[in-house]
């Protein structure tokens, strides 16, 4: 008996090839976009966040040409989009790498962070607590990524 195939998340390699000469702006207003949903809809995102509400996050997207720094500043949050191998993502208090298509899910609640944590389809680095604030962040909202971005 074959062992189960392990099913992946992730774009097919052509897709980061592509997508690396476009321009970043196009994403980076969707994404500012989809952060004033958040706002406006979760006001209270900060208070989830505790102790975290000030601290960076990297997104780093294994499977596309860029990565996205969301600054959880209550003052003025931010995402920034950035080219996978800029030095200012350095600066963040933890990192979550996986595919683009594994944040989404998860986010969106149709997969386990967890799950994807132990099957190494994600990976965090940095401070693991603010990881979790984070995440029981986004477990709280009950998002919906196509209302996000329309």
């Amino acid at each position: 008996m074959l062992p189960a195939k392990k099913k992946t998340y992730r774009l097919p390699g052509f897709v980061k090839t592509a997508m690396t000469p476009l321009p970043l702006a196009p994403v980076q207003i969707a994404c500012r976009m989809a952060l004033k949903r958040i706002l406006r809809r979760h006001p209270d995102i900060f208070v989830r966040l505790g102790e975290y509400a000030g601290d960076t996050f990297l997104i780093e997207l294994v499977d596309l040409p860029f990565n996205v720094l969301i600054d959880t500043s209550p003052q003025k949050p931010d995402v920034i989009v950035l080219r996978s191998l800029s030095p200012q993502g350095e600066k963040a208090a933890a990192k979550i790498s996986g595919s683009v298509l594994s944040h989404l899910k998860m986010v969106s609640g149709r997969l386990d962070g967890d799950a994807l944590f132990f099957s190494r389809e994600l990976a965090i680095s940095g401070n693991t607590g603010a990881v979790l604030a984070l995440r029981n962040t986004i477990d709280s909202m009950d998002m919906n990524i196509r209302s996000l971005l329309s």
